[in-house]
């Protein structure tokens, strides 16, 4: 799931005026931020019969790329993975052997919509702090 930020453009334009490195580790940090408050989001909001699901849900950075920087807040090792398959069930849904299908609670995404203004408040406080940090030379 993705959301866009207001007043995002003018931090980046920001970000670009500093050293390729040093913009890179302030978007990842305030990136990572972000998504520990969807993953704090989520682990409320998670089905709970052992605890498993919440103990699953995890902050992973993206995939190295040169183009794209981030993290994710996501379950153990993704959907009807590991030992909490079941996790995926809840959120999705599913159907029975008879055809009928049993809707998905959506708790992750439920979740995500509920923190998304909160996890932009902190990527941009986060992205702020770094970019004002970087140019006073620390």
């Amino acid at each position: 799931m993705r959301s866009n930020i207001k007043g995002a453009e003018a931090l980046m334009k920001k970000l670009q005026d500093l050293d390729t490195k040093m913009a890179r580790q302030i978007a990842r940090d305030a990136t990572r931020e972000a998504a520990k408050v969807i993953a704090a989001a989520a682990k409320a909001a998670a089905p709970v019969a052992s605890g498993a699901t919440q103990k699953a849900i995890k902050v992973r950075a993206l995939k190295r790329s040169r183009s794209r920087i981030g993290a994710n807040a996501m379950l153990g090792s993704g959907w009807f993975k590991g030992t909490t398959f079941y996790a995926a069930f809840q959120e999705l849904g599913y159907q029975l052997k008879n055809g009928k299908k049993m809707p998905g609670k959506h708790w992750f995404k439920n979740a995500f919509e509920s923190a998304k203004g909160q996890a932009a408040e902190v990527w941009k406080s986060t992205m702020e702090q770094g970019i004002k940090d970087a140019a006073d030379g620390r």
